[in-house]
């Protein structure tokens, strides 16, 4: 007996059973132009797909493992206070990846912004603080 199993449903949509619970989540993705565009329904599934996508686009990047692990520990943090749905947008470029999350939810990141600038160094929340943007590298 296998302890998960998916189904994909229309539009990106996922349907599946994990340990007796029935879930559902929805993740959208686009490139266009080396951009790589995701727009997710939830959290947890945000995290599964755009860590996965940020460490090989980083690599391919040229940033070090160092910087790639401290770029996807940033994310985490940005997704976790993100409001829903999400997108997250990254775009390489040679030795630099740029992360873009949004919508935030206000003052999702007003405890948080030091830790990020902590982790990142370039960080910028747009006049509205609806977006972040984030740059390693």
């Amino acid at each position: 007996m296998a302890c998960a199993s998916l189904v994909a449903l229309s539009e990106g949509c996922q349907s599946g059973w994990v340990a007796g619970w029935r879930i559902i989540y929805c993740c959208v993705m686009a490139a266009i132009d080396g951009k790589v565009s995701l727009r997710v329904m939830g959290s947890a599934p945000a995290t599964a797909v755009a860590e996965p996508l940020l460490l090989a686009l980083g690599a391919r990047a040229g940033l070090d493992v160092a910087r790639l692990d401290e770029l996807a520990m940033a994310l985490g943090l940005a997704v976790r206070r993100a409001g829903r749905p999400l997108v997250i947008e990254l775009t390489p470029a040679s030795g630099r990846l740029t992360v873009a999350v949004w919508p935030l939810a206000p003052g999702g990141l007003r405890e948080c912004r030091e830790v990020l600038r902590g982790l990142v160094g370039a960080v910028e929340v747009d006049d509205d603080g609806e977006r972040l943007v984030m740059r390693a590298g």
